[in-house]
């Protein structure tokens, strides 16, 4: 028995039945155009099998630049936070210096203010005016002294007044630094909580996409399997069209024997 290829024009029998025939002899003649025509046709349908196969088990390259982005804005706002934090800290640092320097100058002005004591005024040398006539001088010899003594507590005075002022402003500047550094770190948390929630919703979508692309390449591992055997066969037509080819298009006997019918 002989397997030829299916539906291929048949040119010629020379053998009859009940002939005896040696391995080698030709039973068949066949269209060598038809022959060429379908080996063409067999290769490209073997490239196009193989080419899907390819595709099939190419593992598609996986984008975790959306995932890393939203880790590298976690780190940002977590550095971002530290930054604001820190330099919170020192401008209420700063603040309660400035308090506490006002806080000095104010107590040292007061110090001063209290312990300032106005001299005694001298007795008057000059004798008294002797009713002769001659008239009383308009200004008293200590008057000089007491305006000297009135201007040095005005001083004073004002020390501890523009000392008080200091600390008022000095305190308002430390609550304003205080609600200012309230305020930034909230933000500064807040985008950190954000960067977070981002950063989980790209590891539940990564996840999502692993799962998805691991049940495609368990299919497409399915699918490439039925094309292997599909290309077996393309590769096994191949071998017998080339063979016929080489033989002039001839089927020859494997082995020898009868011809038992004629086709």
């Amino acid at each position: 028995a002989i397997s030829p290829p299916k539906n291929l024009a048949l040119l010629q029998s020379p053998n009859s039945t009940g002939e005896n025939i040696k391995l080698g002899d030709g039973l068949l003649k066949l269209d060598a155009i038809e022959i060429q025509d379908r080996l063409s046709r067999t290769q490209n349908e073997l490239k196009s099998l193989e080419a899907q196969k390819e595709k099939l088990l190419t593992s598609p390259i996986t984008d975790n630049s959306s995932l890393t982005s939203a880790e590298i804005a976690l780190n940002r706002a977590q550095e971002d936070y530290s930054d604001t934090k820190s330099k919170g800290e020192k401008a209420i640092s700063n603040a309660q210096s400035a308090v506490s320097s006002a806080e000095s100058a104010l107590y040292e002005a007061q110090r001063k203010l209290d312990a300032y004591i106005p001299p005694t005024p001298e007795p008057d040398p000059t004798p008294a005016a002797e009713s002769s006539g001659i008239e009383e001088s308009s200004q008293s010899p200590g008057s000089g002294e007491t305006s000297s003594e009135n201007d040095d507590y005005q001083k004073l005075l004002s020390d501890v007044e523009t000392c008080k002022a200091s600390l008022s402003e000095a305190r308002s500047l430390l609550e304003s630094a205080r609600s200012e550094h309230e305020a930034n770190l909230k933000t500064s948390a807040r985008s950190i909580e954000d960067a977070r929630i981002a950063l989980e919703g790209q590891r539940k979508q990564q996840g999502q996409t692993e799962t998805e692309s691991a049940q495609t390449k368990k299919a497409n591992n399915i699918e490439a399997e039925k094309l292997t055997l599909d290309i077996e066969k393309k590769n096994s037509d191949i071998k017998q069209l080339e063979k016929l080819s080489s033989d002039g298009f001839i089927v020859k006997a494997e082995s020898d024997g009868t011809v038992l019918s004629v086709i």
